[in-house]
């Protein structure tokens, strides 16, 4: 079995990016500016708009998403004013929040199982300990299936109803490992630099009370979430291609 090429594949997908920034900015700058401008008035005491902002970013990222691989899989050109929000867009969200479900809900029950059943007094460390080395293992087995079914966000981008979660397990077997590093590739580095300029932003606000600065910061929180949507989206749809081509070595190449 040929193994993924992880690195390439994260690589290319900072490189597809960066070709397609004005893409980027015509299809997601409105929903960048559409969640800068929610989470600002969340900040100026207004609660609702707060969550319409995280709504809106979880919305926007998967439009961005689905819109990148079709650029991607189907060779659409980015041209939209703004990535639309359709059915397709519907599914790809709703299996993103399924998903995250996963990865996190089943670790945190994990731990509020093994807190609230420790008993008293000198035994509840012995509780501490189980949950310390059980969450985070429950964690990495949750990311590993998850990072198993991934196949399913192109397909469902493209309408390719032939690849089902059953069917993307099925394709990624012996590179499940490989999934993990790879989108760990395609999307550490930037969540890093990003977040630490949301940090950095965030103190010079607190520092000088510039408004402006918290505003800034603001939107290095938002766009997170806006620059990590294409990368993944470049580095599954890199995946997806490979897996089908692999497979299905007759099939016609996607357009890349």
């Amino acid at each position: 079995m040929t193994k993924l090429p992880a690195w390439r594949l994260a690589r290319h997908a900072y490189l597809d990016v960066i070709a397609n920034a004005s893409g980027l900015v015509r299809v997601g700058g409105p929903w960048l500016l559409l969640s800068w401008a929610l989470l600002i008035l969340g900040r100026v005491g207004l609660p609702l708009f707060g969550a319409a902002a995280d709504l809106a970013v979880a919305v926007g990222a998967a439009a961005v998403a689905v819109a990148w691989h079709r650029h991607i899989l189907r060779d659409e050109p980015l041209m939209a004013r703004i990535a639309p929000v359709d059915a397709r867009v519907a599914r790809y969200f709703v299996f993103t929040v399924i998903l995250a479900l996963v990865v996190g809900v089943v670790p945190l029950t994990a731990l509020m199982l093994t807190s609230s059943g420790a008993p008293e007094g000198e035994t509840a460390g012995g509780g501490i300990g189980v949950a310390f080395l059980l969450v985070p293992a429950l964690m990495v087995a949750c990311v590993y299936i998850a990072m198993r079914f991934q196949l399913v966000f192109p397909a469902t981008a493209i309408g390719d109803q032939s690849v089902t979660p059953g069917r993307s397990w099925a394709l990624t077997d012996g590179n499940g490992w490989r999934l993990v590093a790879g989108f760990i590739l395609a999307t550490l580095p930037m969540t890093a630099a990003v977040l630490a300029l949301a940090v950095l932003l965030g103190y010079l606000a607190d520092a000088t009370g510039s408004i402006v600065m918290a505003a800034l910061a603001d939107l290095a929180a938002v766009a997170n979430a806006w620059l990590q949507a294409p990368l993944i989206a470049s580095f599954l749809s890199f995946a997806y291609l490979f897996f089908l081509q692999q497979r299905q070595p007759s099939r016609p190449a996607l357009a890349q």
